[in-house]
């Protein structure tokens, strides 16, 4: 039986293609999407720093 080659998991991360990057935002707050047009990230725009839930 021959023995498959594994693939690292840095391998397979390189190979997987980068999701589109876009940012929407409203008067309070920032959002991050990638690639759909859920938020992955969001920022208060009077507090940076701050969690935005």
């Amino acid at each position: 039986m021959a023995r498959q080659k594994s693939t690292s998991a840095s391998a397979l991360f390189a190979q997987a293609p980068s999701p589109q990057v876009s940012v929407s935002e409203d008067s309070q707050s920032r959002y991050l999407h990638l690639g759909t047009p859920w938020v992955q990230g969001a920022m208060s725009m009077k507090d940076p720093l701050a969690l935005d839930l």
